[in-house]
């Protein structure tokens, strides 16, 4: 009906669905009322629920992929109303950070308890990723960086690893310490070659990085 406010309804219907735990209905009704009403200042709030809800029904593709449409809207959205601009942009911001970093370290911890779950490991990483757009410096986003850094190299992306210890400092001392832990793999027996082929790449990439910087400085 004409007289019916329908933002405000799919609002109200979603926080019925949440507080009913009907997780899959109020995807629907969230994805209804983002698609219906791009430019409202609820948008990044749905999003993180939206996320949460995904989370609740253990899809985790589901919801780092929902945080990446969120990131993208956040750093590319024009619609909202020029006078609110700049505090809704800054608002959509700090929604996007506290999300993707409560949902990265909540995936990190879960890796943790799990190795055998490398889904875990990848949607804690693309999520601190996210995290790492924003373009503010913070000490807050050098720990991020730092725990990024771990966790590439625990899943032995040496040189991406390499490339954010650099990021976050000390870059010669940290990476003495990964080639010392990188050389231990490669003397473990009935290591794949593929693999293998692979560590020792990544290790020459490091060790040539580490030589460009000495020069540079």
């Amino acid at each position: 009906s004409g007289d019916i406010d329908v933002t405000l309804y799919l609002n109200k219907l979603a926080n019925l669905y949440g507080t009913n735990n009907k997780v899959k209905e109020e995807l629907v009704t969230n994805n209804d009322y983002l698609k219906h009403e791009r430019n409202s200042d609820l948008v990044p709030m749905l999003y993180s629920r939206l996320i949460s809800a995904y989370e609740t029904l253990k899809d985790r593709k589901a919801a780092v992929k929902q945080l990446a449409i969120m990131s993208d809207f956040c750093h590319n959205s024009h619609s909202w109303d020029k006078s609110k601009q700049i505090d809704l942009i800054s608002n959509c911001h700090k929604e996007l950070q506290k999300t993707a970093l409560h949902f990265a370290n909540k995936w990190l911890r879960m890796w943790g308890k799990n190795k055998k779950y490398p889904i875990f490991a990848k949607v804690a990483e693309k999520s601190f990723w996210l995290y790492l757009e924003s373009k503010e410096k913070s000490f807050e986003k050098t720990k991020v960086r730092y725990v990024l850094a771990e966790l590439l190299f625990n899943q032995q992306k040496f040189y991406k690893s390499s490339q954010q210890y650099a990021i976050v400092g000390g870059y010669l001392n940290i990476n003495k310490q990964r080639i010392f832990k990188i050389k231990k793999i490669l003397k473990k027996k009935n290591l794949d070659k593929k693999y293998r082929k692979e560590v020792v790449a990544d290790l020459q990439k490091i060790k040539f990085d580490k030589m460009m910087a000495h020069d540079a400085d």
